[in-house]
């Protein structure tokens, strides 16, 4: 039976981009899209905690209220750039501290899953201050918190056990960090001053904006899933190695 959880995970996903479709069908839209893309987050975020950041997601647990504590500090500064950031692409208002935001679509299209990246969102603020918050961006940056800080904690254990040669870790460290802030500092950086969208032919096709927005997360959540996946192979050769070699020399004596 647990083999096949999975499977419900993604009949989950199917039935969410289902109904998100359709949603220009039903009377009440804003509802029929915000549960629709519940459902299919929920589904998302659970098969990539349940799969490749599984080990990254123990890795903070283990941690306990240190590891929590990381994760919501990073997770903080990334809300804050990408609500800002999202905000300046939808120029949302009238929001009053605090309330859920949609975009409604006019007709059933394949084109609504791209909706599906943008709506519905999370606002807060109100005045000259407001962000934005998408599933997608809460997700995203949910999946790339947790990678950055199970990855420091790896580190910070491999520091650990070879004292001797603690300087290794610097490389793969400052990749860390500059994966984990690059992320945020440009997409702050372009929600304050903005871009022009590109055109192709008169036709405005996608802004920079959007293309920080979309790919940002994604390129800097496979590449610090890559660094700690990397991280982990090279921390247990290397301790293993230098246990046989610690080994042979005490035996040579």
């Amino acid at each position: 039976m647990r083999s096949l959880k999975p499977f419900f995970y993604f009949i989950l996903i199917a039935i969410g981009l289902t109904y998100f479709l359709i949603s220009p069908l039903f009377p009440n839209q804003e509802a029929v899209q915000i549960l629709s893309a519940l459902v299919f987050w929920y589904g998302v975020v659970y098969l990539a905690l349940a799969f490749p950041l599984r080990r990254a997601l123990q890795l903070v647990m283990s941690w306990k209220s240190k590891g929590l504590l990381l994760l919501s500090s990073y997770l903080l500064v990334h809300y804050v750039a990408y609500g800002l950031l999202l905000e300046r692409i939808l120029g949302m208002g009238g929001v009053n501290l605090f309330g859920i935001t949609y975009s409604p679509v006019q007709s059933v299209s394949l084109s609504n899953y791209l909706v599906l990246l943008y709506s519905p969102s999370v606002a807060i603020g109100n005045g000259g201050f407001l962000l934005d918050l998408s599933f997608f961006s809460l997700v995203m940056g949910l999946m790339i918190g947790i990678v950055v800080v199970g990855t420091l904690i790896k580190l910070l254990k491999l520091k650990s056990s070879i004292k001797r040669d603690s300087w290794i870790v610097a490389l793969p460290l400052t990749g860390v960090l500059a994966g984990g802030t690059c992320c945020v500092s440009i997409s702050g950086i372009v929600a304050e001053y903005g871009l022009s969208a590109l055109a192709v032919g008169g036709l405005a096709v996608i802004g920079p904006i959007d293309a920080i927005y979309f790919g940002l997360p994604f390129l800097t959540l496979a590449s610090l899933w890559l660094l700690f996946e990397t991280i982990k192979d090279a921390s247990s050769e290397y301790v293993s190695g230098n246990n046989q070699y610690l080994r042979k020399t005490q035996s040579c004596r």
